[in-house]
């Protein structure tokens, strides 16, 4: 038995260690975005888009150098920006979901954030792996 589940999550470490680190960067996200909203009185959107920023740079690391193991130097900078420019485009389609469930779904703006993140982490782990951390 023990065999079989090595053999399984050595097969996926790459895709485990994604959604765990996936899993930090969004609890992360939702306690800068809970105390933001919650005891800052920050408009949900704004609140959104900064912990989204915050989460974007954590996620950075914990991708580069944790999940794809990317310890070379070369390119980092061209990395980071195609990283980067990624997340602008994702933090726009964050901030287009989150307003569709909150104000068009009436959908509690944490599970909103929940439902979106789980929507962009598979289109971000196939733009990593693909363009980014190859």
């Amino acid at each position: 038995m023990w065999l079989w589940v090595y053999t399984l999550t050595g097969r996926y470490t790459r895709v485990l260690k994604f959604i765990l680190s996936g899993c930090v960067v969004a609890v992360v996200n939702l306690v800068i975005l809970y105390v933001l909203t919650d005891h800052l009185a920050v408009w949900y959107l704004t609140a959104s888009l900064v912990a989204h920023v915050i989460s974007v740079v954590l996620n950075f690391y914990l991708q580069k150098y944790w999940t794809f193991e990317d310890r070379t130097t070369t390119g980092t900078t061209i990395k980071m920006g195609l990283f980067f420019a990624s997340s602008i485009v994702y933090a726009g389609l964050n901030a287009l979901l989150m307003y569709a469930f909150v104000d068009g779904l009436r959908v509690w703006y944490l599970l909103a954030q929940v439902l979106t993140m789980g929507i962009l982490m598979i289109l971000n782990y196939l733009f990593y792996r693909r363009y980014i951390f190859t």
